[in-house]
């Protein structure tokens, strides 16, 4: 028997790989059903499989947004996962409004420009705007209310990399502590209030979305960033700058007044309950990250098992990979999920056979 509780994997339905699945309902459901009976023989017992991505689209028949593949993705994936025993969370990218249905309600950095998804240019909807809460709560209802999954997956569920300056923003700040928010620096007075007044809000609001899966007897688990240093860090480009990062006494290297930006400030949310899962996005090929995230994220998720993901992508290869694995296991982590899917099955046999025994060693 495994050591770990939860061995999990991430299934990609997002961007290209959105076309791994056939939009002709025979084939693609065929497809679907060998995902998760590969899945299932390589003895994953949680996935991970992406419903809904920032352009808006859908793998499953929504009411509000547009389905991308024109049938019920994820009725399949619920009805083979289950067959297969294996525990089943749609994951649910937040904010993104790639089909730029909802202009009023986009974010606006402190140059007055509308934030983008990283790396894209698909804007993204302000995470404190009650309009907007209400729009992705409603898309979250009607998965959870439709689906008979295990949980729900949350995504995404941060800020992109810029706090927002949006007036809704502004006047709320502004009504609590008298200044508008543009006028503050890290040196101003009110920044550290104006750090917690972002995230603060963004706990809230995932308190908000726990209790409605949770009411339908679901659970919830979330894909974070991690503790400590991020998964793209280089010795000379540390990413502290650009999170919240819990727990930073235990990071005293790395601690800096300044922690503006994606606002998750997911231990929170993990000692209020709610979350099931913190699945840690650790994608990187170096040990002694991934090690510094073992050692101190368990305790900034009290209250929710902890899961690393280990990447499949950016330089990892076998011999990264395995050690890690093993690493988690001496940890004693609640488990390990594999981002992702398809990148694991264009892995050599050889290789898949590796880590599959080393997951259920």
């Amino acid at each position: 028997m495994s050591v770990f509780r939860k061995k999990a994997v991430w299934i990609g339905l997002e961007g290209s790989l959105r076309e791994e699945v056939s939009k002709d309902p025979v084939a693609g459901a065929e497809q679907v059903r060998r995902i998760v009976s590969n899945c299932a023989e390589m003895g994953f017992n949680l996935i991970f499989p992406c419903v809904r991505t920032h352009d808006g689209a859908t793998a499953y028949r929504s009411r509000i947004e547009k389905n991308y593949y024109g049938w019920d993705v994820l009725a399949v994936l619920c009805e083979t996962a289950a067959e297969s025993g294996i525990e089943i969370h749609p994951w649910f990218c937040f904010w993104g409004d790639g089909g730029r249905a909802h202009p009023e309600l986009h974010g606006i950095d402190d140059a007055g420009k509308v934030i983008n998804v990283v790396n894209s240019d698909c804007p993204t909807l302000c995470p404190l705007r009650p309009e907007s809460q209400q729009y992705m709560l409603s898309l979250v209802e009607e998965i959870i209310e439709q689906y008979p999954a295990d949980g729900f997956h949350l995504d995404y569920i941060r800020y992109m990399h810029s706090p927002c300056y949006c007036d809704y923003h502004r006047d709320q700040f502004r009504s609590r502590y008298g200044r508008d928010p543009v006028e503050l620096d890290e040196n101003s007075e009110l920044w550290d209030e104006w750090n917690r007044f972002n995230a603060d809000g963004l706990t809230d609001f995932v308190g908000r979305i726990s209790a409605k899966v949770r009411s339908s007897g679901k659970k919830v688990s979330a894909a974070l960033f991690p503790t400590g240093r991020h998964e793209i860090d280089t010795p000379d480009k540390p990413m502290v700058l650009d999170r919240i990062v819990p727990s930073r006494q235990m990071h005293p290297a790395y601690h800096v007044r300044r922690f503006w930006a994606i606002f998750q400030d997911w231990s929170a949310w993990c000692r209020k309950g709610y979350l099931d899962y913190a699945a840690i996005m650790q994608y990187t090929p170096r040990l002694d990250v991934v090690e510094e995230t073992a050692r101190s994220g368990p305790a900034a998720a009290e209250g929710a098992e902890f899961i690393m993901g280990l990447g499949l992508i950016w330089g990892q290869t076998i011999q990264t990979l395995i050690p890690q694995i093993q690493l988690c296991a001496r940890k004693g982590l609640a488990g390990v999920c594999l981002f992702d899917y398809f990148n694991l099955v264009k892995w050599s046999e050889s290789d898949r056979r590796k880590i599959i025994d080393t997951l259920n060693e």
